[in-house]
């Protein structure tokens, strides 16, 4: 079925690895692999989770404005090589609690708490920026099995240059705003955020992007925006996100 899908759609990027829980950060480093060898002409690279609500008409805007190609504005600065813009995890505790799905032994991990990372539900990065983390990954020892901890924390901190840029008020984490969108705003208020968790409800996913389609094709009668939620911006989760990563490229038109 795989090998079916892959020579129908062309859509698959498989790996000689077990997928499973601990091995996310294989996936992880093999799909920025991917991408570096295959789109390196991309100038930002979007790494998603596949239950996360992307705004994409939203996120256009946003590409456009924050990172433009090209440009005779001197006032606009250009995409920062070295980043990864995303929701910036600051000073996280490592859980001790053996009990914890995130449960890490002072072997994995012997510090107290983590480098700062980014969430793993989603980032934008460069191409530079992505190979200069893959050329710290070491060839002989097992990465550390958080990906977005191992990634954007570990490897990004071995490499001093590459910034974290915050995009916290951007994110909705409380699922609970999603659905009240859906059920009590129909059609009336536009989405203000980029990236939305689902909680891996896949029904609420597809009535997200549908949802806003339809406001986006009838703008005139979409007021902006949703309240009365404001745009979080340094709140800290409580424990790591788990992906199921997906990459997706962008490449800014002129």
């Amino acid at each position: 079925m795989v090998i079916e899908e892959s020579h129908k759609y062309g859509d698959i990027v498989q790996g000689a690895f077990y997928d499973s829980y601990r091995n996310l950060t294989l996936k992880h480093i093999m799909g920025l692999t991917w991408a570096l060898k295959y789109c390196s002409q991309s100038q930002l690279v979007l790494k998603i989770d596949d239950d996360i609500f992307v705004n994409f008409p939203l996120l256009d805007q946003y590409l456009a404005e924050n990172y433009p190609k090209s440009t005779s504005d001197p006032l606009i600065v250009r995409v920062n090589h070295k980043m990864i813009a995303c929701f910036v995890q600051k000073r996280m505790k490592v859980l001790r609690n053996t009990t914890s799905k995130w449960f890490v032994s002072p072997n994995e991990f012997p510090e107290d708490y983590f480098p700062d990372f980014c969430s793993g539900w989603g980032y934008l990065t460069t191409m530079f920026t992505i190979n200069d983390l893959l050329k710290q990954v070491p060839n002989n020892l097992p990465p550390f099995w958080i990906d977005d901890v191992y990634v954007t924390g570990i490897l990004r901190e071995i490499n001093s240059d590459i910034v974290l840029e915050s995009m916290n008020k951007w994110f909705n984490i409380d699922v609970l705003n999603l659905y009240k969108w859906i059920e009590m705003q129909r059609f009336k208020y536009k989405w203000r955020y980029l990236f939305s968790n689902t909680n891996g409800d896949i029904a609420l996913l597809q009535s997200s992007f549908r949802l806003n389609k339809l406001c986006y094709a009838r703008e005139e009668k979409c007021m902006c925006c949703f309240p009365p939620f404001k745009r979080l911006e340094e709140n800290k989760l409580l424990k790591p996100i788990k992906p199921h990563a997906d990459i997706r490229m962008y490449k800014i038109s002129n």
